[in-house]
């Protein structure tokens, strides 16, 4: 999938600031100083709101960041093609920082010969509830909210079909951490630090697939150090790819 399939404009609202993308070739991207995650008054929004108008902004897919739609895998120890959505719930309560709300929980099954991997993502209605807002006074029109996870992996698949984990920078010293196979996305986890311990994130993806994960994509430019008693197929990748 493609995120200018559907619309002309991405924006990403990041922590502590706002990129903008354009589907040309040129001049395509622009970034404000202003976190959408929280509440803003048109004051407050003003400069924005002159560019959206200048730039006749309508409609924009929103890329929304891994700690506010958090993807997590679970293990069911039987094959099952259906599960009700309160037990999905409830397997991702004790994971989840915020309160599920029912409307903002996606999930989908894989079975198995002997167990099934669900795979579920959950947004946080409230951070969504602010943007909303936000979004209202720039009189923009979210046509869908997309994981950055998703939007990443969306990509590779591109030219890598196989199961990988991938290392993006999303501040100083910390990043996520995604673990993907083929159009899916079974995991995105932050770390923090210099040196990041990866080893029991590499057990886990046993439980997902029929072998233990080993190919890495890491930012090429970032310092730190990944460890791990695991053998790791390593690729550098630039962030502007």
């Amino acid at each position: 999938m493609a995120l200018f399939n559907k619309t002309k404009v991405v924006i990403w609202p990041k922590a502590h600031s706002v990129d903008i993308y354009f589907d040309q070739n040129s001049n395509n991207v622009f970034n404000f100083d202003i976190n959408l995650w929280t509440k803003h008054s048109e004051t407050e929004l003003d400069s924005l709101l002159t560019f959206v108008k200048q730039k006749r902004i309508s409609d924009v897919i929103v890329l929304v960041p891994d700690d506010i739609v958090l993807t997590k895998s679970f293990i069911y120890d039987s094959v099952i093609d259906n599960i009700d959505q309160k037990e999905v719930i409830g397997l991702a309560e004790s994971f989840v920082p915020f309160p599920i709300d029912p409307e903002h929980i996606s999930y989908s099954l894989t079975p198995t010969n002997k167990k099934t991997v669900i795979r579920a993502q959950i947004f946080d209605k409230t951070k969504l509830d602010i943007l909303k807002a936000n979004l209202a006074i720039l009189k923009i029109n979210s046509t869908e909210n997309i994981a950055v996870s998703t939007a990443i992996n969306n990509a590779i698949i591109s030219f890598y079909k196989e199961q990988y984990f991938l290392l993006y920078p999303i501040a100083h010293n910390e990043y996520t951490l995604y673990l993907s196979n083929g159009k899916y996305v079974y995991l995105a986890t932050n770390l923090k630090g210099p040196s990041l311990d990866i080893q029991k994130i590499i057990n886990y993806s046993t439980l997902y697939f029929d072998q233990a994960t080993n190919k890495i994509f890491i930012p090429s430019e970032s310092q730190f150090e990944i460890t791990a008693t695991a053998q790791l197929d390593k690729t550098p990748f630039v962030d502007t790819q």
